[in-house]
């Protein structure tokens, strides 16, 4: 692992650019980033980043669909400068990490190894792609447990026509003789009044779901991009799309917080994105990811997957909980709802050290809200 650390330190110090403009700015700040802190093991010896430095790297790195949701509230952070950053939380004696690490993809063996140096023995890393997922198995020895499917559609290629789309058109048609209209909006005045209404017939009526969800109200939103449903100038639903980021500019958005009122009962979540998603591919926006399926899982063969260390205690849990967790969670309704939309899947990992890390999921459960 030293030498891992010697070569990745010496590649970021002749590769690092600034994370928006790609030039040489930031290189200067590793060059002369001391070598004691490049391999300190402890956080306390790094200096934290600044809000602007942070939403800096997010701008430029934030590729991820959970990207944004890291600047949430009550997140907690570690920084390398030069680097880059990871978000986590701490809970019941146990590290969760949220996402992939926001950084140049050249240097997440670094910005992970500096990151476990510093944290305790039971840390676990929640919906990371497979990239990450292999970094983790192979050069931490971790175990790397698929966890669901993303879904992402290429709006280059999106349509509402064909045999498979009909439950859009459906959507549409049915919104316009209900006379409801669907428009982008840039306030969220509304958003209590729907979500008070959704909550009700919710099976977590007292909470809303975090962490794995960012809160609705969050209070840095730059970027994020609201459409509504509208009858008799009421609301009635709405989706906020959280932004997805590639060198500075936004070239995704992910459909993070959706709410209809209860009264509503068929379609207008598809009538809305079927307008939202004509709206961004006329923008020229590249992708939208729907997020994660939890625990819709590719099948029994998941270990075999090169440079994947898959648990397989962990993953007949996930099957167990998927089968008969469906009065806790809507898993099968989740991964439904999106399949509709005919889009690519990408599978989503966990890793931890244990093959059957029961306290990490009770953590995460636990900062979620669930418990």
């Amino acid at each position: 692992m030293e030498t891992l650390l010697e070569d990745s330190i010496n590649t970021s110090r002749l590769n690092a650019r600034d994370p928006i403009t790609n030039t040489s700015s930031v290189s200067a700040q590793v060059l002369t980033f001391p070598r004691t802190h490049a391999r300190t093991s402890t956080t306390e010896d790094l200096p934290a980043f600044s809000e602007e430095e942070r939403i800096h790297w997010l701008e430029a790195y934030g590729g991820h669909c959970m990207s944004y949701s890291t600047l949430q509230p009550n997140m907690q952070y570690f920084d390398l400068p030069g680097v880059g950053f990871i978000a986590y939380r701490d809970a019941l004696g146990e590290r969760v990490v949220l996402s992939d690490p926001i950084c140049p993809p050249h240097l997440q063996v670094l910005l992970i190894a500096e990151f476990l140096k510093a944290s305790p023995k039971r840390t676990s890393f929640v919906q990371v792609t497979s990239p990450v997922a292999q970094i983790l198995a192979q050069q931490f020895n971790m175990y790397t447990t698929e966890f669901g499917q993303e879904t992402v559609i290429p709006l280059a290629s999106w349509s509402l026509k064909g045999k498979k789309k009909q439950i859009f058109r459906t959507a549409l048609n049915q919104a316009d003789k209900l006379g409801i209209k669907i428009m982008e909006t840039f306030s969220h005045l509304h958003d209590d009044y729907v979500s008070d209404s959704w909550l009700s017939t919710r099976r977590c009526k007292n909470n809303e779901i975090g962490f794995l969800i960012r809160p609705k109200d969050m209070p840095y939103q730059k970027d994020v991009r609201r459409f509504y449903g509208y009858k008799d100038l009421q609301p009635i639903g709405f989706v906020h799309f959280d932004p997805i980021y590639q060198q500075g500019n936004v070239i995704g958005y992910v459909p993070n917080i959706s709410r209809a009122n209860h009264l509503f009962k068929q379609g207008l979540f598809y009538a809305i994105m079927a307008v939202a998603l004509e709206q961004f591919r006329k923008e020229g926006i590249k992708l939208i990811n729907l997020g994660l399926s939890p625990l819709h899982l590719k099948g029994p063969n998941t270990d075999e997957v090169p440079g994947i260390r898959s648990s397989r205690p962990l993953t007949r849990m996930f099957l167990l909980t998927q089968r008969f967790g469906q009065r806790f969670y809507n898993f099968q309704g989740i991964q439904f709802t999106k399949q509709r939309f005919r889009g690519e899947e990408h599978t989503t990992y966990v890793a931890s050290r244990k093959a059957l890390p029961l306290k990490a999921f009770l953590a995460c459960f636990k900062l979620s809200n669930l418990i």
